[in-house]
């Protein structure tokens, strides 16, 4: 808009044309308010544009009433669907996503909905005796199904999960070097096996989290280990941060009396099968975690559709399978094989 030094009067005519359409129509004659004279000509050209501003504003303020209103609605009590609303785990150890009055317990069932009957919901045959805060859910046996809300990571957690991944992938790299070398007959292969036992490049961080992952500078996916309370034999198939399984398999398993907890380094393992038969994987904390050499090679139908056996190292290298389940791993999702 050009503005002029004839303005105010004609702001001041608009102002008071918007307040008479404001009430709905024209005001009554007694109550209509003197205008002054003006001179009989033609508004000025570049006034013509205001009327279409004035009109392309009209969605804003009805978009900001709106807006204003829903705030208001959530402003009040939640609801027990909004309490709801999130991930959980229940009391078996199934991850529960809720999202509206949609459920999957990833559990392969499918999706389940939440019901309301008689001021009492209900879901998969259970109903809700607990509150949405602390959610208990009663089967009509009287079996309860207790859920527990998903702590969300830190920005702490978050910064050591990149760092312990990022450790372990130069370990994995280091390790294929060696390999090389020592299948090549390399002369540099004695160096490299040296600053494999030293535990590589650890990163410039704090001493404490340098002690941290130095425990488990020989511990990556590929290196053959037994288990130092049960003794069985296995090789390590990925590595986790802490112990993120679920808080009813930690209580079942007794995490918490561990010396180190269920803080310290977790590692997915195959279990060798003439100690285990049944393709068995395990979910081992690192203080039981003793590397070995004298294992090798391990007998497990996993270890051969997942490894690459080699000798040189008396251990084993991921197949791309494996290789790109601990990618997305070091990406920030789950370690999974698909």
């Amino acid at each position: 808009v050009h503005f002029c030094a004839e303005a105010p009067q004609s702001i001041g005519l608009m102002a008071m044309a918007l307040g008479i359409a404001a009430l709905g129509g024209a005001l009554p004659r007694e109550s209509r308010p003197s205008l002054p004279v003006v001179r009989a000509q033609a508004p000025p050209r570049r006034w013509a544009p205001l009327a279409a501003v004035t009109a392309s504003l009209a969605p804003l303020y009805r978009q900001r009433s709106l807006r204003l209103s829903r705030l208001s609605r959530r402003a009040g009590p939640k609801s027990p669907f909004d309490e709801l609303q999130g991930d959980w785990e229940d009391d078996v150890g199934n991850r529960v996503t809720v999202c509206g009055r949609t459920v999957d317990f990833g559990d392969g069932s499918g999706v389940w909905r939440i019901e309301e009957m008689e001021g009492t919901l209900t879901l998969r045959g259970t109903r809700l005796v607990g509150t949405a805060q602390q959610p208990v859910w009663r089967f009509p046996n009287g079996i309860e199904r207790t859920w527990i809300r998903v702590v969300p990571l830190t920005k702490e957690h978050i910064v050591w999960r990149e760092l312990f991944h990022e450790y372990k992938g130069s370990l994995m790299q280091l390790r294929r070097q060696i390999w090389a070398s020592l299948a090549t007959e390399d002369p540099h292969a004695a160096d490299l096996q040296l600053s494999w036992e030293a535990g590589g490049s650890i990163p410039k961080v704090s001493l404490e989290q340098q002690a941290r992952l130095a425990a488990g500078r020989q511990l990556v996916p590929g290196v053959c280990f037994t288990h130092l309370l049960y003794g069985y034999r296995g090789v390590i198939l990925a590595c986790e941060p802490w112990c993120n399984a679920t808080e009813a398999w930690k209580s079942q398993m007794g995490i918490s009396k561990l010396p180190r907890k269920g803080t310290q380094p977790f590692y997915h393992c195959i279990v060798d099968e003439r100690d285990r038969p049944g393709a068995q994987t395990t979910f081992v904390a690192e203080e039981n975690v003793q590397p070995t050499e004298e294992v090798f090679p391990v007998q497990a139908r996993l270890s051969d559709l997942l490894f690459l056996r080699c000798d040189e190292l008396r251990g084993y290298l991921p197949t791309p399978r494996l290789e790109s389940a601990l990618q997305r791993q070091r990406a920030g999702e789950s370690f999974e094989i698909r």
